[in-house]
């Protein structure tokens, strides 16, 4: 342990920069990782892709959605995409938002003078219900928002001419990233600046004035969507409650989904606790501890879903771990406990987060065979009898079907070219597809509603059933492809239109 204590002291950014990269470890150890949204991610950025490449067959079935507020994370994708595979650029880009968290968490510690050593709680912050479930654009916004949070306090030191313009590009820039990060954090912004000047009412006016100029796009957006898109018109607004709130609260901001409920708690006392126990006390400025008493308040009142949008204040929960560890002042000296429990604690997430990685990596082995047996340039779909892993609690298995578009090979329904917000989409999104009501519940396949006529493919998990059952019921003839594990592929008539 002195030994550590050494390192930690002497070279902090030699042993930072080794924990981060460990913290991305899990990520690769799995050909397809156990994140819900992520196959669908990647089979929009492939399909982008192949279509800018003039590739007929996805000209014919998509058209590009260039307004969406998932731009940026999709074009930094594609760029890297062609020099490296999309699913490589995919875990690249990943990887760097996950390391991004807890490295931008540094940099608002230093700009608000709290104590830098704290940023090493936010390492497991980037294993949040977002990277779980795969909210693959949000997680690349999580570092912009907030390195623009300390655009705030650069601008209230001084409220030059440039940091304004900078304060406006930035968040066009996050409006073209995700717009709830936009939203949240310039929230953030503004109650800093409100902390520091509301004695002054009319400088608080002026610095707040450049955080108005993305207000007309969003405006825009939002009147857009609501018009042209059919999901969107008449949809309710669901709060969730408040026993809900706190359980995720615990769960998932310290990093960990539920079923390592263990190890989430521990990581959520050592967030809670280590900075207390070590002698750290909570700081007296408004302008950091009012920062979290309103992002709190944010994550206890925010919709769950809203604008066809579900899981909206869990996604949120990312931002506590740096609101939280900003409002503690240094202390005079650091209690030498602090460093062994924050290497305990990290050492059990990072063997935590290994083992159930590696796990799922073999047994999910099969899935590659059955992809192995899928001709290109057909449409496929997605029968997820069942959808979880027994060492996860989310149904990280729902959109697996969906890697045979990711990887180039064909069409994968259901897809997010159904949604509003996809760079790639349908031209007719009310169109005769699989969609949300099959995907989470299969039996429920029509032959007419969702023209099964034109899939060539059937894609099937199940630990529980025959699948055979399942097509004996809905009326139809199929043909067993290939079954590996719980894994079954089946073909309809080899000459159907592709």
């Amino acid at each position: 342990m002195n030994a550590f204590l050494a390192i930690a002291r002497n070279k902090p950014s030699f042993l930072w920069v080794v924990a981060l990269c460990l913290s991305t470890l899990p990520l690769w150890l799995t050909t397809y990782p156990p994140i819900v949204d992520l196959a669908q991610h990647t089979s929009q950025v492939a399909t982008l892709k192949e279509w800018l490449s003039g590739a007929p067959y996805y000209r014919e079935q998509f058209e590009v959605n260039w307004f969406t507020p998932y731009l940026t994370g999709y074009l930094f994708t594609l760029l890297i995409g062609y020099f490296v595979p999309i699913l490589v650029a995919v875990k690249l880009v990943l990887s760097l938002a996950m390391v991004g968290i807890p490295w931008s968490v540094g940099v608002l510690l230093r700009e608000l003078g709290g104590d830098p050593r704290l940023k090493w709680l936010a390492i497991p912050a980037s294993y949040c219900y977002a990277f779980y479930y795969g909210f693959y654009s949000y997680l690349i916004a999580v570092p912009l928002g907030l390195l623009f949070i300390t655009l705030a306090i650069r601008w209230n030191q001084k409220t030059n001419k440039q940091t304004a313009v900078f304060i406006v590009a930035a968040s066009f820039i996050l409006f073209f990233s995700h717009l709830v990060v936009l939203g949240f954090c310039s929230l953030i912004s503004l109650t800093y600046l409100a902390a520091c000047n509301y004695r002054r009412p009319l400088r608080l006016i002026r610095c707040a004035l450049p955080y108005t100029a993305p207000i007309p796009l969003i405006v825009y957006w939002m009147v857009q969507a609501q018009l042209q898109e059919p999901t969107l018109q008449g949809e309710r607004v669901v709060f969730a409650p408040f026993r809900e709130r706190v359980v995720h609260l615990v769960t998932q901001v310290a990093g960990m989904d539920g079923y390592a409920y263990i190890v989430s708690l521990l990581m959520f006392t050592c967030i809670v606790a280590v900075p207390y126990c070590a002698g750290f006390r909570i700081t007296s400025r408004p302008e950091r501890y009012g920062l979290f008493v309103v992002g709190l308040l944010v994550f206890f009142c925010f919709p769950a879903f809203a604008q066809n949008t579900a899981f909206l204040y869990q996604r949120l929960g990312v931002f506590l771990v740096p609101l939280w560890v900003i409002i503690w002042d240094p202390p005079q000296e650091l209690k030498r406990g602090f460093w062994l429990a924050v290497a305990a604690a990290l050492a059990c997430w990072w063997g935590a987060n290994l083992y159930r990685f590696a796990v799922f990596e073999r047994d999910t082995q099969s899935f590659r065979y059955v992809l192995a047996e899928m001709e290109p340039e057909y449409r496929t779909g997605g029968l997820m009898i069942d959808n979880t892993h027994r060492l996860f609690s989310h149904p990280v298995l729902l959109h697996f079907p969906v890697w045979y578009q990711a990887n180039s090979e064909g069409i994968s329904d259901m897809s997010f070219a159904m949604t509003h917000p996809s760079i790639m989409r349908y031209p007719e999104r009310d169109g005769a597809y699989i969609d949300t009501d099959v995907l989470w519940y299969p039996h429920q396949l029509d032959q007419q509603k969702h023209q099964t006529v034109q899939y060539r493919y059937f894609l099937l998990y199940s630990l529980t059933r025959q699948p055979d059952d399942l097509f004996d019921q809905l009326g139809f003839q199929v043909e067993l492809v290939i079954n590996e594990g719980n894994w079954f592929l089946y073909q309809t008539m080899p000459n159907r239109n592709r």
